[in-house]
């Protein structure tokens, strides 16, 4: 629920709540961890960067785990 008090449109696009907002607390400048949006100062995601999202030009291979096709002995 919104009030008079609260941002809205561009002034809100930067801000961010939480689900445990009480005894009016606001909402405070939103924090991105990582990178995931394109710009035109900022070509793309860089997989060097922690956090961000990238397309693989090939799927990744399935992890060698416990239940992998062929780690189990058929009767």
């Amino acid at each position: 629920m919104s009030n008079a008090e609260q941002p809205t449109g561009d002034a809100r696009e930067n801000l961010e709540g939480s689900y445990t907002e009480v005894d009016g607390e606001a909402p405070h400048e939103r924090t991105i961890h990582g990178q995931y949006t394109e710009t035109e100062g900022n070509p793309g995601p860089d997989p060097a960067v922690e956090g961000t999202y990238t397309d693989a030009d090939e799927p990744a291979d399935a992890p060698e785990g416990e239940y992998t096709d062929g780690d189990y002995d058929e009767p």
